[in-house]
């Protein structure tokens, strides 16, 4: 689609990214003139189509301040799109070509927590958190994150994956999850968010090697840098708690988002946080 070109009851401005299966747009209602993002699918097939309302719906009923938002279905002719909300701001991975400063990582990473914790808590786990799939909000409060692409959500009542299946970006895997994709629960996103605050604090992945071979044997092995090397001003509660985030005995792992708000910050909680411009 070009800029000018209409889509239900909106015209399409720009290009905002591209995946393999998707474009999304920026495209402004016809009456409200308000902007929006608009997810369409470029490759046909039922199971894909199956897929992104799946992704529509779970990610319209999360109600967070630290979520895309998602408000409508289009089926325009042969298209199929989302409508999310547009947010004004880059993705996490435009932040990570140097070491963030400890209380700007957390801050952004407290809010990330948050939104993941409210898709747990309503029985979803999303599979493929990385820096891309983190949108940073410029508001009138400051940097607002808000995790986005619930494209490989599993819903946990219902189970979405054949077994055996795997899914997911190599660096940002749980072990569980290189084995088999269906068998994840929460606690393999909480995996995901500790190579994020890792890569947050230190500007390189943990696992990342040359070959995706490489990659899933150490992420097996849990064959890191300690962080605490890289990075030796960090607070002890840091370091243990990326430690514990990246256990790969599901048993040893910290257990909730919950959790790991309670061992990062004094007044922990899943509210929204935003990080000053």
């Amino acid at each position: 689609m070009n800029p000018g070109d209409p889509i239900d009851r909106y015209v399409i401005e720009r290009v905002l990214g591209e995946g393999g299966m998707s474009v999304v747009y920026l495209a402004r209602h016809n009456r409200l003139r308000s902007l929006h993002a608009i997810k369409v699918l470029r490759i046909e097939g039922r199971s894909i189509r199956d897929r992104l309302l799946i992704e529509g719906r779970v990610q319209a009923s999360l109600k967070h301040p630290n979520v895309v938002s998602v408000t409508d279905v289009i089926e325009d002719g042969s298209r199929l799109a989302l409508v999310m909300e547009y947010v004004d701001g880059p993705t996490l991975f435009s932040r990570l070509d140097t070491p963030m400063p400890t209380d700007v990582a957390l801050e952004l990473f407290r809010g990330m927590v948050a939104g993941v914790g409210a898709a747990h808590a309503a029985g979803l786990v999303h599979r493929d958190l990385k820096p891309a799939n983190v949108l940073l909000a410029s508001t009138n409060i400051g940097i607002v994150p808000k995790v986005t692409d619930f494209g490989l959500v599993k819903v946990v009542s219902e189970g979405t994956t054949r077994s055996g299946v795997m899914m997911g970006t190599p660096n940002y895997m749980s072990p569980e999850q290189v084995r088999d994709a269906s068998s994840v629960d929460h606690r393999s996103d909480l995996w995901s968010l500790g190579v994020l605050l890792y890569e947050m604090l230190t500007a390189s992945t943990p696992f990342g090697a040359e070959d995706h071979l490489t990659t899933y044997n150490r992420i097996a092995s849990a064959d890191r840098i300690p962080i605490g090397e890289l990075r030796p001003d960090l607070p002890p509660a840091v370091v243990d708690t990326v430690d514990r985030m990246l256990r790969v005995d599901l048993d040893e792992r910290i257990g909730s988002a919950s959790e790991v708000l309670e061992a990062l910050f004094d007044d922990a909680s899943l509210n929204a946080s935003a990080v000053d411009p």
